[in-house]
């Protein structure tokens, strides 16, 4: 009996040996990124900073146009584009960060959409800007893109 019992636990540590080996394979997390984590903060407080602009300078109405008018404002929405490209590169380059990548083509889309709007109503409103009332939505769909991308860099760290 003892040594059925004996082939039974080695048995059982060889099968519970190879779930861990199993486990650690599927749940292999990606390294932290210092710099991704600083691009996503900067690209935070840009995004806030911009769509603040766009809010405070809508009702606004100088002789050369408005200031809230997508071509006002082109450097900063190729900045924005710029930063998000990197993210994504940096993402792809470290090893198994497809979640990651999911989020930031989640926040590339609502950037896009963002942009287009900001785009279209230059030549299809009369005052050339997005509605304040829209951008604030806006903002709440990218601060939630950018931090969902935060959140997951961060919990690479353990600490979240």
């Amino acid at each position: 009996m003892k040594g059925t019992m004996s082939r039974f636990g080695r048995a059982g540590a060889a099968a519970t040996g190879c779930l861990v080996v199993a486990l650690g394979g599927c749940i292999s997390i990606p390294a932290y990124d210092a710099t991704t984590d600083t691009m996503l903060t900067t690209l935070q407080s840009s995004t806030d900073t911009l769509i603040d602009h766009l809010i405070d300078t809508y009702d606004a109405t100088p002789a050369t146009g408005k200031a809230c008018a997508y071509s006002k404002n082109t450097q900063e929405f190729e900045g924005l584009r710029l930063t998000i490209g990197v993210l994504t590169t940096r993402a792809d380059a470290l090893y198994n960060n497809k979640y990651t990548l999911a989020a930031l083509a989640n926040l590339r889309d609502t950037y896009g959409s963002f942009d287009a709007a900001v785009k279209d109503a230059e030549h299809s409103r009369p005052d050339h800007c997005v509605l304040p009332q829209l951008l604030v939505t806006d903002q709440r769909a990218l601060d939630s893109a950018v931090g969902a991308v935060l959140k997951l860099e961060l919990a690479k760290t353990g600490g979240l």
